[in-house]
């Protein structure tokens, strides 16, 4: 017959073994260390990420563009997004715009967009677009 316990709240027709069982995760919680939870960024770099995502979107579709591939195969605008956050937080490894054809592609100019190396000039005929150094 399964214990009742009419003090808490939703535990009435708990077995005896699963009361033993959320007892032994409670204790574990209670014992277990702190869950570190990541620090929200600052104004600033949300900021910095939404415009830096935006001309990265425009570079992506220039250089997707030319190649005749679909930008969304390339980076959805989820992955671009976390791109360029990574970018600005100094943390691009593993990301798959940061290595191989992607990277080849549009992520290493990506990263010189992000970090101020180049700026986007728009023109009236083809390519459409002129990369400026600075």
């Amino acid at each position: 017959m399964p214990l009742r316990y009419p003090c808490i709240r939703g535990a009435g027709g708990i077995s005896g073994s699963a009361l033993k069982r959320l007892a032994g995760a409670i204790s574990a919680g209670i014992e277990a260390e702190p869950i570190k939870t990541p620090r929200e960024p600052s104004s600033d770099v949300i900021r910095r990420v939404a415009t830096a995502s935006e001309l990265a979107s425009v570079l992506l579709r220039i250089r997707c563009g030319e190649a005749d591939l679909a930008p969304e195969l390339v980076a959805t605008r989820g992955e671009l997004e976390r791109f360029v956050a990574d970018i600005v937080t100094d943390d691009v490894d593993g990301h798959p715009l940061a290595a191989g054809w992607r990277n080849a592609l549009a992520g290493a100019e990506l990263r010189e967009l992000v970090d101020g190396r180049i700026a986007l000039a728009a023109l009236a005929t083809a390519p459409y677009l002129e990369i400026i150094r600075r």
